[in-house]
């Protein structure tokens, strides 16, 4: 202190008694006395001033990666928007490790893979592994994407773009134009003010692999978003009988609202074959993405084209008659389906013998089978619902209630417990067919109290592939328990 006053004291007679020149000396000390304040601006603000020594934990209790989902997103070195930029910030997809995030969440202390470190916002990245769910408590399934018909022309051919951030601003990623599901990791209304969703072609990613899911952002308006698993295609037994006529797809709600009351048939956008031929099962079941008692909104491809484009329209469950038009199916991956059915197996298994430990019996299965315990007060078909993304209304009422219900009602209730029994032994039977890619008709032997086939099963390709390489099935609710 004593030498900055010196030269302080100094300086100032200097200028007072010699107005013409300045000692160079006092500009060395200017220079030194301020450096530490610009330099500062460069060092990341720690919390607490320590370098955290762990990472943060995700909800497997595992180390939390992220991810940079836009290409200019900036590193700073205090988590506000008045922090400094960091020189190199981390490239699009980039991998990075969190250490700390404000009490809002909106900024994260992260750590590069050469050892930077900065805070970034919480818009640039993506924090979890899985993608989004729907906000239906009931059946809280993964929110998929479906391409759109709002396609442009090129001498590419039919196409839509991915971008590196959200709005027509940011650079194309990449383009594409087939038939599969694409998932939502991440909603932000884009710099265009349109919404944006961050896609993955997989529900989940590794941060341990090198190969990214991910294809970029997509304006909403250029896709359809589905939030279940549920899924509809025509009864082809009622329209073989003559019960019903083919059934039309509308574009609007009120014109199908006018086909219930008087039977016109205005704005059809398609209409059922007359003739079933060689159609394919295994992408032609179309996705429900709006439900109203009798009325579906449904999402359909128009297989004429060249490469698939989808539409959606608005159809109804039953006919002016009251007759069945549809059958609904639920969309299950094949892990989901083999976990299942490992499932089921263990409790018929042990069902036989084991009323007064049922309970146990059935917790312990699906924390074997899936990895995922039954929470306090869960019924199993709340369990099925959450873990397998099952609709409620393709369950049985004798699932709807817990383990420890469960248990009180095999050692009360004979009825129950056969029934619970039967269905169990159906859905096993069924799905244990699908696994083996056969299917036949089964019946229930009640001297052997279980089910057998009618005739020999039949193989049928019940699973498809999508674009990437995973597996799914169609599965029809007449085989849920």
């Amino acid at each position: 202190m004593m030498i900055i006053n010196y030269f302080s004291n100094h300086y100032v007679n200097s200028f007072k008694y010699n107005r013409i020149s300045i000692n160079p000396h006092w500009i060395i000390v200017i220079c030194i006395l301020t450096f530490p304040l610009n330099a500062q601006t460069t060092t990341v603000q720690f919390p607490g001033y320590t370098i955290p020594k762990k990472p943060l934990m995700n909800f497997r209790g595992e180390y939390m990666y992220v991810t940079v989902v836009v290409s200019d997103a900036s590193l700073k070195n205090s988590p506000s928007r008045m922090g400094a930029d960091l020189p190199n910030p981390p490239k699009f997809l980039d991998t990075l490790l969190a250490y700390e995030r404000t009490k809002d969440n909106r900024y994260y202390l992260l750590k590069t893979q050469d050892g930077r470190w900065g805070w970034m916002k919480s818009n640039e990245i993506l924090v979890s592994s899985v993608c989004l769910r729907s906000d239906n408590k009931n059946n809280p399934a993964f929110i998929k994407v479906l391409l759109s018909n709002s396609m442009k022309k090129t001498n590419k051919g039919k196409y839509i773009a991915f971008y590196k951030g959200p709005g027509k601003s940011y650079q194309k990623n990449v383009m594409k134009n087939k038939f599969t599901i694409y998932y939502a990791f991440k909603k932000i209304l884009g710099n265009d003010g349109n919404m944006y969703f961050f896609i993955g072609d997989r529900p989940t990613w590794d941060y341990h692999s090198s190969d990214r899911p991910f294809l970029g952002w997509i304006n909403q308006k250029n896709c359809i978003l589905w939030d279940n698993q549920v899924a509809v295609y025509y009864d082809k037994e009622t329209l073989k009988q003559r019960l019903r006529k083919t059934v039309p797809i509308f574009q609007q709600k009120t014109d199908l609202t006018n086909h219930l009351i008087s039977g016109t048939r205005e704005n059809v956008l398609i209409e059922e074959p007359h003739i079933y031929s060689e159609l394919s099962p295994l992408i032609m079941p179309f996705p429900v993405i709006n439900h109203d008692g009798n009325r579906l909104k449904i999402a359909w491809i128009n297989h004429e084209q060249k490469n698939p484009i989808y539409y959606t329209g608005w159809c109804s469950v039953k006919d002016i008659y009251g007759t069945n038009q549809f059958n609904s199916f639920c969309l299950m991956g094949r892990f989901k389906l083999d976990a299942m059915v490992g499932l089921f197996g263990i409790i018929i298994d042990g069902s036989r013998y084991a009323s007064k430990k049922i309970e146990k019996l059935i917790n312990d299965a699906c924390l074997k089978s899936t990895g995922a315990p039954v929470l306090n007060n869960e019924t199993l078909s709340e369990y099925l619902q959450r873990v397998f993304h099952i609709p409620v209304s393709g369950l049985s009422k004798e699932l709807n209630k817990t383990p420890h219900d469960i248990q009180n009602d095999f050692l009360i209730h004979k009825k129950y417990k056969d029934r619970f029994i039967k269905n169990i032994q159906k859905s096993y039977h069924l799905l244990h067919l699908m696994q083996e890619r056969k299917m036949t008709e089964i019946k229930w032997v009640q001297s052997k109290k279980k089910w057998v086939n009618i005739n020999k099963p039949v193989k049928k390709e019940w699973f498809f592939l999508s674009s990437e390489g995973y597996e799914y099935c169609w599965i029809p609710f007449d085989s849920l328990p």
